[in-house]
């Protein structure tokens, strides 16, 4: 976890200035596909998939105690939030073993459903939902603003399940529809919102429980077929228009995957890729002598080792530590840049929707 109180400020530098300008160039054409990752539901209270799929373990074995305690969602959160900084397996693990205990598929995707939308509480108004959330409200105006056979948004492809962004577009001049399975929006004016991981809106028409991509066995099944759906909706996206990701990590395999398969074909188009720039924390005061009293119990067992002075001790740890920082953007930035992805770095995600205002309005 980020330790965000001794972040230095950090300025959008020139070259981000002009990949914003490029993308700015896209929006005007009417050739930028967005994608969107769950960072940008998070600000209406939906859950990461980190913490989906444990607060959907814990649902899953209510039976055992629903009875005893009652299962308050605001408390299996703060759970989970709890288990993702001490649990040690990782999600998709834990995600199989959710799948493995509903033998009823209605039943999984009724209990999904209701923990996806547990802790929201604005879906009545398209306003409300867009003033509650700021990067909603950036994104959703970009879709907004578009025009049929002009300036604006061309696609969307998003990762996540809900349909926040299409409650929040609603009085565009262009209407964004969902698809979540093959189709195509049905006339010129609709532009496609493209649920390649199943689709369950607040209300209305969800995806086939099993075409929900919930566990590894069923990303690997989609992953592993050429032909499959999402697979050719996210390869049509990215050899056809400029692309900007949003609220997206960018630590999903098979969209790295896909990116790498591309990078050499002279279909693909550039994709930038909006994200913090990496920073590792700092160690304090009682961490630094719990790093001093490990680094003694290695002494002997690795060669040419030694013990710092207590003088200078924790200054010479912290230095190294912010060596690793100086270097760590240019690092990232390079791996990046061998997927065929050009990232536009900022400091804090409260520079995000502004970012993504400047795209639409110059």
């Amino acid at each position: 976890m980020k330790n965000s109180r001794h972040r230095t400020p950090y300025a959008i530098s020139a070259e981000s200035k002009s990949y914003i300008a490029e993308v700015r160039t896209a929006y005007k054409r009417g050739n930028l596909t967005l994608y969107l990752g769950a960072g940008v539901s998070k600000g209406n209270g939906l859950p990461t998939w980190n913490e989906l799929v444990l607060a959907m373990y814990f649902t899953a074995m209510e039976g055992d105690w629903k009875y005893r305690w009652r299962p308050y969602p605001n408390y299996l959160f703060a759970i989970a939030e709890w288990q993702l900084r001490h649990r040690p397996e990782p999600p998709e693990v834990t995600a199989q073993k959710v799948r493995q205990y509903y033998q009823n598929p209605g039943e999984f995707l009724q209990d999904l459903h209701a923990t996806l939308y547990a802790g929201g509480n604005f879906y009545g108004s398209a306003e409300a939902l867009r003033n509650a959330n700021p990067l909603l409200k950036s994104v959703s105006d970009l879709c907004r603003q578009s025009q049929v056979n002009g300036p604006g948004i061309q696609r969307v492809v998003t990762y996540n399940y809900d349909d926040l962004l299409e409650i929040a577009t609603r009085g565009s001049r262009c209407k964004f529809v969902s698809i979540w399975k093959s189709s195509d929006p049905s006339s010129d004016d609709e532009r496609p919102i493209f649920h390649v991981h199943g689709f369950i809106p607040v209300h209305g028409t969800t995806s086939e429980p099993d075409d929900i991509v919930f566990t590894e066995a069923q990303y690997h099944s989609a992953a592993n077929d050429p032909y499959s759906w999402s697979n050719l909706c996210q390869i049509q996206s990215m050899s056809s228009s400029v692309g900007l990701t949003v609220g997206l990590s960018l630590t999903d395999s098979n969209m790295r995957r896909l990116l790498t398969a591309l990078k050499t074909t002279p279909l693909r188009k550039r994709i930038f890729a909006l994200l913090e720039k990496p920073e590792w924390p700092e160690p304090r005061g009682a961490e630094l002598d719990e790093i001093h009293e490990k680094a003694r119990q290695y002494l002997d067992k690795f060669e040419r080792s030694g013990v710092k002075t207590a003088g200078g001790r924790n200054d010479q740890m912290l230095e190294i530590v912010k060596a690793v920082n100086q270097h760590e953007q240019a690092s990232q930035t390079r791996m990046l840049e061998n997927l065929g992805v050009t990232p536009i770095w900022y400091d804090g995600h409260e520079k995000v929707p502004p970012i993504l205002d400047s795209i639409r309005r110059a």
